[in-house]
């Protein structure tokens, strides 16, 4: 099974959607940088509002540095990820949890600065699902492949 990527400026980016019926999202749009330089995979504060996920109820898990910020990760339990595989079906993923990102200190610039930062599909994803990351970017390739 291959889930195709695309790759914009050097960075890979793949679509989702994510459900999580104990939040009330029901296949909300969401994408993802594909970032092998990071171990963590979560849910960007922009995009976390654009879904209405409700931040302020969601459990502290810890601190990480993104972008020269201290960020929080919080955690939020029972989503599911569905991507797009090569034959155009659906492949479903379900996450005993996912981490949404928010500024930690709560003034403006800091906030809007958070939610700039992207929705990120770290190497815990890739390693806990059993991905492989092909990338060829000269021929402008990359796309995931589970065993």
């Amino acid at each position: 099974m291959k889930i195709p990527l695309r790759i914009i400026e050097g960075k890979i980016f793949v679509n989702t959607a994510i459900m999580a019926h104990r939040y009330h999202i029901g296949l909300g749009q969401a994408e993802f940088i594909v970032d092998t330089g990071s171990s963590e995979t979560f849910i960007s504060e922009g995009t976390a509002v654009k879904l209405n996920i409700p931040i302020g109820k969601l459990p502290f898990e810890k601190h990480v540095k993104m972008a020269g910020s201290t960020l929080e990760l919080l955690k939020m339990s029972d989503a599911t990820l569905f991507f797009k595989n090569d034959e155009n079906k659906s492949e479903k993923i379900e996450l005993p949890f996912i981490h949404v990102m928010q500024a930690t200190k709560k003034d403006i610039q800091s906030r809007t600065a958070a939610q700039s930062y992207p929705s990120i599909l770290g190497t815990d994803f890739l390693i806990k699902n059993k991905f492989s990351l092909i990338f060829t970017p000269h021929k402008n390739i990359a796309y995931l492949e589970r065993e």
